[in-house]
């Protein structure tokens, strides 16, 4: 229910009428609409639907009449097998409870459009569900930058007579290339090779989307998640002379930036499409940052300079204990061996706090070091006010016994959030607290899991632009 209204989260469901009555709005109305499969239903049952981030789920009422409920976080189209034979027709609504009505093709076929409204179609059979025709057979389950790999699927013939296959390929990253076109008797199947060429494949979880139409109707799409990628390394420059700690930028100048400015890293506070809330990131003058580093035989030195329109850093003890909830940084470190980079925190990855500071002199800044670990490193920070908003210079010093070295070529992971609390001092009525958070690599999740912060190597010529 929650899953399914979520966008509309913004909107009241009725609004004043003229002479003190309520009128329902199109939330209300899509209310309605779904209160009137689910209160009568018996079971439910999620159909898979081959598509990541997309639904199908049946719902079976007391009368034995089954409803399927389908919606997508993005506008994707699928192919289900509706009915044994072409030209059943099938009756629906869609989310505001207007009536649909569509025919299967040959074979009993439906394509459906799907999106973050949610479809209807009523009394549909027991066997409801994707046309079946793709069958992957060899997914491999890590997947490195600029490198080739083979994947193997079968295809099958789903009509009853011969069928010219078309197959196009997609990945989430680089290039796939496969057989396009080749033609198959009735029920025939075939296996086919495709190759991806990964490119500069980021850190973290890849797909490949297979699309095949027969006859030059789309028949299904198969969607294959869960590729694994370390992402590409990323170089940590070596600074000449000798590193001042001092907040001094000038310093900075031939050092390759990072930044985050979109939307897709505002991995708390990500605006929903078609939806208005205060509490979603608005734009780079709301927050951004840029991230800068280099390292030197006493250190790996950062530079972080945040533009945000509001601060509210924490003003005393208690709120720096949990500085995540104000105006903050969150740095994580992950040092440990490289085959030891699980996804849960194990001696050797550290969250470190640092709490900002909005004067006008640079003074050093709090860093705590959050679990239950001994951390391998220490940071120091100093801080100012900047710009349209402050920064942070620290060093990270590896303490004795750490597994991170200063050598050339040694690696780590890396990833810096940065947490935006716009509410004011003093102020009165509704407050956000933290309403945005900001990530160079990683989710909202990074406090419990490792696995999507940036991969770093000592040396190299730093972030490409």
């Amino acid at each position: 229910f929650f899953m399914l209204m979520r966008p509309s989260q913004p909107y009241p469901t009725s609004q004043p009428f003229p002479g003190g009555a309520q009128m329902l709005t199109e939330k209300g109305v899509a209310l309605a609409a779904m209160q009137s499969v689910i209160i009568n239903a018996a079971s439910t049952r999620l159909v898979p639907t081959g598509l990541l981030g997309s639904v199908c789920v049946a719902v079976k009422d007391k009368r034995g009449s089954t409803t399927a409920v389908l919606f997508s976080d993005k506008r994707v189209s699928q192919v289900f097998k509706a009915a044994d034979k072409s030209g059943v027709v099938i009756k629906g609504m869609d989310y505001l409870g207007n009536p649909l009505e569509m025919k299967t093709g040959e074979g009993g076929l439906l394509r459906i459009d799907m999106d973050m409204e949610p479809l209807y179609l009523f009394a549909v059979p027991d066997f409801f569900g994707v046309n079946e025709c793709v069958r992957f057979e060899s997914v491999p389950s890590l997947l490195e930058p600029k490198t080739g790999t083979d994947v193997l699927a079968e295809i099958s013939n789903p009509f009853d007579t011969p069928a010219k296959m078309s197959i196009r390929a997609d990945v989430s990253c680089g290039v796939a290339s496969t057989e396009k076109d080749f033609t198959l008797n009735p029920k025939e199947k075939r296996k086919i090779r495709i190759g991806w060429e990964t490119g500069d494949m980021w850190k973290g979880d890849h797909w490949l989307r297979l699309s095949v139409n027969a006859n030059g109707t789309l028949v299904t799409v198969q969607q294959i998640g869960g590729y694994k990628s370390h992402g590409k390394v990323l170089g940590v420059p070596v600074m000449a002379g000798e590193f001042k700690l001092d907040g001094d930028i000038a310093k900075w100048a031939a050092i390759p930036e990072q930044v985050a400015n979109t939307a897709a890293q505002a991995v708390i506070g990500r605006p929903v499409e078609g939806a208005v809330n205060p509490a979603f990131w608005r734009n780079g003058d709301d927050l951004s940052f840029t991230y800068k580093s280099c390292w030197t035989a006493k250190g790996i030195h950062f530079l972080i300079t945040v533009r945000d329109d509001v601060l509210r850093p924490p003003m005393n003890e208690e709120e720096e204990k949990k500085s995540y909830l104000f105006d903050s940084v969150e740095l994580f470190l992950d040092c440990r061996p490289y085959a030891e980079r699980v996804e849960k925190y194990t001696p050797g990855a550290t969250q470190f706090l640092i709490v900002p500071r909005t004067g006008p002199a640079v003074i050093p800044c709090p860093v705590r070091a959050m679990g239950k670990n001994p951390p391998p490193v220490a940071i120091t920070c100093v801080g100012k006010k900047h710009g349209g908003g402050y920064l942070i210079e620290g060093t990270i010093r590896p303490v004795d016994g750490s597994p991170l070295q200063l050598l050339d070529g040694s690696q780590f992971n890396l990833d810096v959030s940065i947490d935006d609390n716009d509410d004011k001092l003093g102020q009165t009525g509704a407050m956000f607290g933290r309403r945005v958070q900001m990530a160079l690599h990683g989710i909202s999740a990074n406090n419990l899991n490792t696995s999507a912060w940036g991969r770093y190597k000592l040396g190299g010529q730093g972030p490409q632009r």
